[in-house]
């Protein structure tokens, strides 16, 4: 029981119905029973009930629900709630990574433009870290093993290289580009498309 809890398996809604963060049933239950969520009651053909704590609390637990039970009670855990007072969405920056880098050069190498798999590709950076090259997304680009090899740790203009296009720190997005629907919950489909 204490796994279905404290898992971040429900999808929080702003208030407009925009995916805003993942919480714990725990969380949502709070949220719901006092007043500040409200639980969505997702049927089978997609249709949505926005449905307050006392509703909730009789619902039945259909056989693809996730439930918690005591003593007197069974109750379906939510897999989407709205928080009604939330309204603002805070866009988050991309976390830097390899593969984030990769992503936002689209896979391709940044000095001879071709198309790689990811396992293809490494990162360089294009002031070397000998010269003091910081690991930013302004300084990292995708780069093939053998164009890699060929800058090695000298500045692109020493060897007569050029870059496809300069790197940049991607956007801040919102909250649904960063959610993963880790548990494969088919309600969440609805929000996340």
């Amino acid at each position: 029981m204490s796994d279905t809890l404290y898992r971040h398996s429900v999808l929080m809604l702003s208030k407009h119905w925009l995916c805003a963060a993942t919480a714990t049933p725990v969380k949502a239950f709070g949220m719901m029973s006092s007043g500040v969520g409200v639980g969505i009651d997702i049927d089978v053909e997609g249709g949505m009930n926005p449905t307050k704590w006392e509703d909730w609390l009789s619902l039945p637990v259909r056989e693809h629900d996730e439930a918690i039970h005591s003593a007197n009670l069974t109750l379906r855990v939510p897999t989407v709630i709205i928080a009604v007072n939330y309204d603002k969405l805070h866009l988050r920056s991309v976390p830097f990574s390899g593969n984030a880098v990769r992503h936002r050069d689209k896979y391709t190498c940044q000095y001879c433009g071709n198309v790689f798999e990811s396992r293809d590709l490494n990162l360089d950076h294009v002031v070397p870290r000998e010269q003091k090259g910081q690991t930013t997304w302004e300084n990292i680009v995708a780069s093939c093993y053998k164009c890699n090899g060929r800058k090695a740790n000298k500045l692109i203009h020493e060897v007569g290289m050029h870059l496809l296009r300069k790197p940049f720190s991607p956007r801040p997005l919102p909250p649904s580009k960063h959610i993963q629907n880790r548990y494969g919950l088919k309600d969440w489909d609805h929000f996340l498309a």
